[in-house]
């Protein structure tokens, strides 16, 4: 007999890294504050250790500075976590159908009643460009929190993983406390 696999072809809506509960697509969004620190999170901790700030603030004034060095920090761990799972997405649909998800394929972790299912369901494409947007101002939030770690430690590694600590211990609380809404996983 035909199986539901062989009726119904893989989906991009729900076949990417985004979109499913795999193994790949887990440990890609346990990895996000460690992905958003690495490229420009710990560049504060850089100016100041080895003196680059004094330079730069004889160009400009201390807040001016702080505020350029936040948003692009932020910008920075957007598009180091946004660009790959936009790539991801769009290799999924060169390779797959792409068509509304039916709430009842069985093939989607999102149940009918869900928060913004409905525009899942109905417009994937746009819920697909929101969760893209949340995940991206989750990742650019994290890349400061270890931006803002730098003043706290002498080591660069600690500003790296700090985010990563951080989220663990967000997951940690949201255990301890039975309250799944303030874990990030679940609100990306």
């Amino acid at each position: 007999g035909n199986s539901l696999y062989e009726v119904i072809p893989l989906n991009s809506y729900e076949k990417w890294i985004g979109g499913g509960d795999t193994s790949i697509a887990v440990a890609f969004f346990l990895l996000i504050p460690l992905f958003a620190a690495i490229p420009y999170g710990n560049s504060y901790f850089k100016d100041i250790n080895m003196g680059m700030s004094n330079y730069i603030l004889l160009k400009c004034s201390k807040k001016q500075y702080i505020n350029a060095k936040y948003l692009a920090t932020f910008i920075s761990g957007a598009i180091a976590v946004g660009i790959p799972l936009i790539v991801n997405f769009l290799v999924c649909t060169m390779t797959m159908s792409t068509f509304n998800p039916f709430p009842d394929d069985g093939m989607n972790m999102m149940m009918p009643k869900s928060s913004m299912s409905l525009l899942y369901y109905k417009q994937p494409m746009l819920y697909f460009i929101i969760s893209i947007i949340m995940i991206m101002i989750y990742a650019g939030s994290m890349a400061v929190v270890a931006m803002c770690s730098s003043i706290y430690t002498s080591r660069i590694y600690v500003v790296d993983i700090f985010p990563m600590l951080f989220s663990i211990a967000v997951v940690s609380l949201g255990e301890i406390i039975e309250n799944s809404s303030v874990m990030p996983i679940n609100f990306i």
